[in-house]
């Protein structure tokens, strides 16, 4: 699944920050499906589960909520803090590199200027 965000290989390299963006962003809906039956069930998505003893005091749909909650929100949290490191990396790379654009534009004016004096 990381292969095209961090890939060391460079026979297969990463791909560019948008592609990572989005291809991390569909990775984020695969277990929407998924926890969508576990969380929106109205009955334990497997029969046998409410016949084991409740540990923790609470009942076997509910579990299956929390389980669904946890699958869609800490996968998803997960996925969208890569794409938001991965955001904020790529838009500070950008916008050094225009800086140093500009700044090579004014030093060369400033070089000009001066090698044009008499």
């Amino acid at each position: 699944m990381w292969w095209p965000v961090m890939s060391p290989l460079p026979e297969l390299p990463p791909l560019a920050p948008p592609g990572q963006m989005l291809y991390l962003f569909f990775q984020s809906l695969a277990p929407t499906i998924p926890a969508s039956f576990l969380t929106f069930g109205h009955s334990p998505l497997y029969p046998i589960y409410a016949t084991f003893p409740r540990i923790w005091g609470i009942s076997p749909l509910e579990d299956q909520l929390i389980a669904g909650l946890v699958m869609k929100l800490g996968g998803g949290l997960i996925l969208w803090g890569f794409i938001a490191a991965i955001w904020f990396r790529w838009y500070a790379r950008d916008t050094r590199e225009g800086f140093d654009t500009v700044r090579l534009v004014a030093v060369e004016r400033d070089v000009r200027a001066r090698l044009s004096r008499p």
